[in-house]
């Protein structure tokens, strides 16, 4: 019954046609006919994502019978309904396929680019120069986007650079009036993620500024005498801009970096196999930046963020960190670049201030510290003691950091300009003192910020 009044309908529009026209109608007919056994085909194959092809080429021999059905019905006092349907169903089909084709190339780009890499490029060592191995050589990540589900999502979108005002003042106390003491105090300086708009020193003594040999960090010196009270006060004053970090889109490392930055240190040793403990069995990809992910997650597993009273936490000593499982980012960071150095993966230990983006101006209460690694021939960031705080931020914090911190130094066992008489220090965020060669660690600290982003 019903294919007898689908012959009726059309019989009653072909029924104008007379003459020559006759064969034009047989002709619609039969296109009709053919174009929604097409239509159909196509449209179920279209969903298939791995035959999109297919689907192009089905719907493209669909267009042209459309067309040409269209063109003999120009006349025709009716327009098909039909028509009007192929119509709309050819827009479906393309949508379709070429949103799935998009969503194919964004989902698997990386991941392919990943699939062909080696560990042929070892610690930023570039490869020769040929196709094959240009492409290779890519530490590309294959993670999910910064920015994809973490809650912190937001931060990264909104602060992609951040101004303030930084004071870095204070006094040594604890001194009898009088005494001598050498004072060395760590400069902010300009690099990739942070430029010193301006700088105001105010001192008690002619102070000089000076270079850290190994790794470059700008300190500034001068002998002092304490005053009645017994103190030697400092202030100095920055504008400084910051930028964000996105995993990636880190500094391009120097030629010397990677082989310095696998070396051990006092407190961050790499002959005490800490992996086989840290990583539990877990085998370490090829790839540096899917290992660095590796050993970040496993560290985060491995550690709590805790600061009790009484115990040993904030020195950075791995060792310490791997066996008893808590402390502050220093302990995190360490344990981190260990594990790093242990897999020839180069990594390097920064610290500084935090800064908040949400409040116009506030008091800093002690430093913080983040960590880096090499991949694709970039310095990488992660922060891994926030991503502990916040377990929503772990996917954002690895790779990537907001401009809500100031650096001050790099690297560990540090040798001072002018050479200090004591061991190499630890690491240099606090005023480093000495009184006749000896450390003296008594100091009262004044650090705040004014947010210049915020009216």
């Amino acid at each position: 019954m019903t294919q007898r009044t689908r012959k009726s309908t059309f019989n009653v529009e072909a029924s104008t046609i007379s003459g020559p026209a006759a064969n034009k109608t047989a002709a619609v007919e039969t296109a009709v006919n053919t174009r929604f056994v097409s239509w159909r085909l196509s449209f179920f194959v279209s969903v298939i994502p791995k035959v999109s092809k297919l689907s192009m080429i089905l719907f493209f021999r669909c267009a042209d019978l459309q067309t040409r059905h269209l063109f003999m019905k120009r006349n025709s006092k009716r327009f098909s309904i039909r028509s009007v349907y192929s119509v709309v169903l050819a827009v479906l089909i393309v949508t379709s396929v070429m949103g799935n084709d998009e969503q194919k190339k964004r989902k698997n780009s990386d991941s392919a680019s990943i699939r062909n890499s080696t560990p042929a490029e070892v610690n930023g060592a570039k490869p020769a120069n040929t196709a094959k191995q240009s492409n290779a050589a890519q530490d590309v990540d294959d993670l999910k986007p910064p920015n994809s589900h973490h809650a912190f999502s937001h931060l990264q979108d909104k602060y992609q650079t951040a101004e303030f005002d930084f004071t870095y003042a204070g006094a040594v106390i604890g001194l009898e009036p009088v005494t001598k003491a050498q004072i060395w105090i760590p400069i902010a300086s300009n690099h990739t993620e942070q430029t010193v708009v301006s700088r105001t020193v105010n001192a008690p003594a002619e102070y000089k500024m000076h270079k850290e040999s190994q790794f470059g960090n700008q300190i500034l010196f001068f002998d002092a005498t304490a005053n009645a009270d017994g103190e030697i006060p400092f202030s100095i004053t920055y504008r400084i801009q910051r930028k964000s970090v996105q995993r990636n889109h880190g500094e391009a490392h120097t030629a010397e970096e990677p082989e310095k930055f696998l070396q051990g240190s006092t407190l961050v040793p790499i002959d005490q196999n800490l992996s086989q403990t840290v990583l539990d069995g877990i085998k370490l990809e090829a790839n540096r930046m899917i290992a660095a992910k590796q050993i970040y997650d496993a560290v985060n597993r491995r550690m709590r963020y805790d600061k009790p009273v009484g115990q040993p936490w904030g020195r950075g000593d791995s060792v310490w960190a791997c066996d008893n499982r808590f402390g502050n980012c220093t302990d995190f960071h360490s344990l981190f670049i260990t594990l790093c150095r242990e897999h020839k993966i180069a990594a390097k230990f920064e610290i500084g201030f935090p800064v908040s983006l949400t409040q116009r101006e506030g008091e800093i209460g002690g430093y913080h510290c983040w960590a880096k690694f090499i991949a694709n021939h970039r310095w990488n960031s992660v922060d891994i003691s926030e991503a502990n705080k916040a377990p929503e931020r772990t996917d954002f914090f690895f790779g990537n950091l907001p401009p809500d911190r100031i650096v001050l130094s790099v690297g560990r066992d540090l040798n001072l300009s002018p050479q200090q008489k004591a061991a190499p220090v630890n690491f240099l965020v606090y005023p480093y003192v000495e009184v006749e060669g000896v450390p003296h660690s008594e100091f009262r600290k004044e650090f705040r910020f004014d947010n210049l982003r915020i009216q």
